[in-house]
């Protein structure tokens, strides 16, 4: 993704020529991305992969705002679904636009790692309350524990599911071991909840299960110098603002916890925010505002096509 952008912009190829220089050829045990090769002509599996899907789409994400930027656009709020707030991070000042990408890359490594060895299963549970969910996961896992054993692995239990997103009203994935997820569909079922789709992810994230990567994201931190926000981040570990110092903290803590997505929406939509732009690969808060907001407008940008729509119709 990016070829038509990166064809067309200069600066987007300066970046991503960057990029590429510090991304390929490691020598320090990381494996070599080919991220040019990648962006424009990966195979889908292989792009799939969270260490290869991660600095993509930032690297995505940051060429666009970077040009909406050049246009003089800039946001009142910046905020991510997940790994979409180390983008908004670059949007506010926080991250360099190479850091960021350089970070998400070991992050995705770190993830990859986190789940190997466990039966991951993630399932976006359709027309349930929170509270329910809260409950039948509680259920499961203590129907579990006292079969379960510590991994050698991060320390991690065998038989957990977890809620992992809160992403709108009557949409809640759970996500951990594939029998507890399994499980824990079960009795949603049997409580009347209709529908569990499987998501195609592969690990089991946003859990105690990614502690790996909550304690490697720590250590990377170390070397990296943060910035005071220019613009407010909405982070969903909260789904409100944070100070300045609070953020390396809420970013090692969010690999490992849910995504209060819905919650982060509301504060935007309550703070006066009427117009979302979609940074990426598909149309989900779209879909997530239509059960919250239908007034509030959405733009997505995936191309340059998409992006030459957005700025004509703001000037319009």
């Amino acid at each position: 993704m990016g070829l038509d952008l990166y064809e067309k912009f200069p600066e987007v190829k300066e970046y991503y020529d960057a990029l590429a220089g510090e991304l390929d050829g490691k020598a320090d045990g990381e494996p070599d991305m080919d991220f040019l090769n990648l962006a424009f002509e990966g195979d889908m599996a292989t792009v799939s992969a969270t260490s290869n899907t991660q600095p993509l789409m930032v690297a995505f994400q940051n060429a666009v705002t970077m040009l909406l930027k050049e246009k003089g656009i800039f946001p009142d709020y910046a905020a991510g679904l997940s790994l979409g707030e180390y983008s908004a991070l670059c949007a506010a000042g926080v991250l360099d636009k190479l850091d960021a990408v350089k970070i998400v890359r070991k992050r995705g490594l770190a993830m990859e790692k986190s789940s190997e060895g466990v039966d991951t299963k993630m399932s976006a549970i359709i027309g349930a309350e929170e509270e329910l969910v809260s409950a039948v996961c509680e259920a499961v896992n203590a129907g579990f524990a006292s079969g379960a054993c510590e991994s050698a692995d991060a320390g991690q239990q065998e038989g957990k599911v977890y809620m992992a997103n809160l992403n709108c009203p009557g949409q809640i994935v759970i996500s951990g071991q594939r029998d507890a997820v399994n499980k824990a569909e079960e009795l949603l079922a049997e409580k009347g909840v209709k529908r569990a789709i499987e998501l195609k992810v592969s690990g089991p994230f946003h859990t105690p299960y990614m502690s790996h990567a909550s304690e490697e994201l720590k250590k990377i931190f170390e070397d990296v110098e943060f910035g005071n926000q220019e613009l407010s981040v909405v982070f969903t570990l909260t789904g409100g603002v944070l100070e300045d110092g609070e953020i390396k903290e809420a970013m090692i803590k969010q690999v490992v916890s849910p995504v209060l997505f819905e919650k982060s929406l509301r504060f935007m939509l309550e703070a006066g925010v009427d117009t979302f732009v979609e940074i990426g690969c598909g149309k989900s808060i779209a879909g997530f505002l239509r059960k919250i907001d239908k007034n509030a407008k959405v733009y997505e940008i995936n191309d340059e096509s998409t992006l030459n729509k957005f700025l004509e119709e703001r000037d319009a």
